[in-house]
């Protein structure tokens, strides 16, 4: 297993949409399996 706030798993995931300015959910689905939902701002002058 990983510590905490190593950057795998829910957390980290929640950690690095929470600094990029985004949403993330979870939820369990049918099997134990989990959905997850990001929702990340996009920078419109990247890649210009």
């Amino acid at each position: 297993m990983h510590p905490a706030g190593s950057g795998f798993g829910l957390l980290g995931m929640r950690e690095r949409a929470t600094a990029a300015h985004g949403t993330i959910s979870a939820t369990t689905i049918a099997g134990g399996r989990f959905r997850v939902h990001a929702v990340l701002p996009a920078d419109s002058t990247e890649g210009a």
